[in-house]
């Protein structure tokens, strides 16, 4: 960089691995024997403050050398301060130039370096005791200047100087606002000339007046700061307070009975005139200004509209009971059915619970939970005069349920006019079930008038009537049929779904032998057709021969008739 006139700058080794940028401040570590830059950490260490400023930058990892000033002008450039107010500048805490703000400079730890100038550019110089300094040249030592103007008053300034302050409008006074002093008005305080109440005389005070307590009074002092309280002395329990003589005091309580009266103006205690006599058992009672010789009982005319007496106050009654009005007498007693308005339509949840289970009904001729009602009666008209359940005389649903889809109820059970009973119903498909299933762990019976014609149990079926079916037109009455299309299979059994069918059809001519085995049981009974005998047997076991539909040699009791296409082929067997 170009020196500046007069300038002299020298080359500094700085401690190794210490980096250096241009405009930083150096102070020199003696123990170190290299320089530093001057941050606070380092001049603390360097036990020194800032000496120099680096003209050059240094970033290498061992020892090094910079160029730096120790006197003379630096350019900006070099402070990196920007244009700003002349003032003095120090090494901040980072060993940078930083300008100090007038009025804040603090000798006794800011670390000062030079003057800066408007445009930045920095009059070097270090090291200068600028904390004594301000105390030589602010205490006054003989050689320090005033200042201000001519009247100004004398004060010591952070820089340890002197400065002046101007005397201000005329009456103003020297005050202080905590951080400096300055010429203000004087504060306006109270008149010393008002009638003021005190506690005691004040010689400052031209006018006041000192409270003082007599008589039936007391005057407390809390204080200052605190409360002049008056209170009420002297008086004994049962005193009353009076007025005699022009001054208040206080009458002792008199004898039992007596009364208070007035004797040549002085208030005392003495016998009721003529005494004071009542008979019997109750309360005294003043009428038209005269009391009454005879006690008496309160009337609702001697209570106050607005007295408000507490229900604490009441006799009580026995647990449960209210307070009524019944037959024109106030009592307590228990709610009955004439208490309550037939409008009242109390809530069912203001009734008393009963347990799980069980339901609210008549039983012995009271209200009572009961886990079985008498009876439900259902429908209008008359009820059966049996049953848990009672049904009218009439057309009823006795039992349903929603269907599935939401859409119609199924029911269940229901009667006509005629008195035939349902299982279900014929009036209308969405109110049927789907399936209707009877189940019992023993048997299942059907009968008519006390007499049972369809038994069904876990091991047969028994019917005591014959058993017919219906037919539709010229179609006469037939059982199921399976039509079966024969395979080359050795043996072929046949399904379960085909079994059920007692008429059985084969409609077609086995390639192969095919023998058709039929369960082997007792009182099995088929119809069997075929197109065609050749390759085909049918039979209980796989020994028959080929073209016959024989029932076996197995003894079991059954028949078979079988049909070849052309003719009926009758096979039974009936053993022992």
């Amino acid at each position: 960089m170009t020196e500046a006139n007069g300038a002299v700058s020298f080359t500094a080794q700085m401690l190794a691995s210490e980096s250096c940028d241009v405009g930083d401040l150096l102070v020199y570590d003696d123990a170190a024997g290299y320089w530093r830059v001057a941050t606070s950490a380092n001049r603390a260490t360097a036990a020194a403050r800032a000496q120099a400023v680096a003209l050059t930058a240094y970033g290498g990892s061992t020892v090094g050398k910079v160029q730096y000033r120790s006197a003379g002008l630096v350019p900006e450039s070099v402070t990196d301060l920007g244009p700003g107010t002349e003032s003095l500048v120090r090494c901040s805490s980072t060993g940078r130039f930083e300008r100090i703000a007038a009025g804040s400079v603090n000798p006794s730890t800011d670390d000062i370096v030079g003057l800066a100038y408007a445009d930045g550019r920095v009059n070097l110089f270090f090291g200068i005791p600028i904390e004594e300094l301000a105390t030589i040249i602010g205490g006054g030592g003989g050689g320090a200047t005033p200042g201000g103007s001519v009247g100004s008053v004398q004060i010591h300034n952070p820089l340890n100087a002197f400065d002046g302050i101007d005397p201000g409008a005329n009456g103003n006074v020297l005050m202080s606002n905590g951080t400096a002093w300055q010429s203000a008005a004087p504060t306006t305080g109270a008149p010393t000339n008002a009638s003021y109440v005190t506690i005691a005389l004040n010689g400052t005070l031209t006018d006041e007046r000192v409270l003082v307590a007599s008589g039936v009074l007391g005057l407390a002092d809390g204080g200052a700061n605190g409360n002049a309280t008056l209170t009420v002395v002297g008086g004994a329990n049962g005193s009353i307070m009076q007025w005699a003589g022009g001054v208040p005091g206080w009458l002792a309580a008199g004898t039992d009975t007596y009364v208070l009266t007035m004797t040549g103006g002085v208030p005392g205690w003495a016998a009721p005139s003529g005494g004071l006599s009542v008979t019997g058992t109750g309360v005294v009672k003043v009428v038209s200004g005269t009391i009454q010789s005879a006690a008496s009982t309160i009337v609702n005319a001697d209570v106050n509209a607005a007295a408000a007496i507490a229900i604490t106050k009441l006799t009580q009654g026995s647990n449960g009971h209210v307070f009524m009005t019944s037959s024109s007498v106030n009592t307590f007693g228990f709610i009955t059915n004439a208490n309550v308005d037939s409008a009242a339509a109390i809530a069912v949840t203001k009734l008393a619970l009963g347990t799980n289970g069980t339901f609210l009904g008549t039983q012995g001729g009271s209200n009572q939970f009961t886990n079985r009602a008498t009876y439900f009666g259902v429908g209008t008209g008359t009820l059966s005069t049996v049953g848990g359940l009672r049904f009218a005389n009439g057309a009823e649903v006795i039992s349903a349920v929603r269907n599935s889809g939401n859409s119609a109820d199924v029911i269940h059970i229901a009667k006509d006019a005629s008195d035939n009973l349902y299982l279900g119903t014929s009036t209308s498909f969405n109110a049927q079930a789907s399936n209707v299933n009877v189940y019992a762990s023993g048997a299942v019976a059907l009968g008519l008038g006390g007499t049972t014609y369809l038994y069904c149990n876990a091991s047969q079926l028994q019917c005591w009537q014959p058993v017919s079916g219906t037919s539709t037109g010229s179609l006469p009455f037939r059982f199921a049929s399976a039509t079966i299309s024969l395979t080359g299979a050795t043996t072929l059994v046949l399904s379960a779904a085909q079994y059920s069918c007692p008429y059985l059809n084969f409609i077609n001519t086995p390639s192969t032998t095919c023998h058709v085995q039929a369960p082997n049981l007792e009182g099995a009974t088929h119809f069997v057709h075929s197109a065609s005998l050749t390759n085909f047997s049918f039979g209980d076991t796989s020994t028959a021969a080929t073209g016959v539909i024989d029932i076996g040699t197995t003894n079991k009791r059954r028949g078979m008739l079988g049909h070849n296409g052309t003719d009926y082929i009758e096979r039974t067997g009936w053993s022992s």
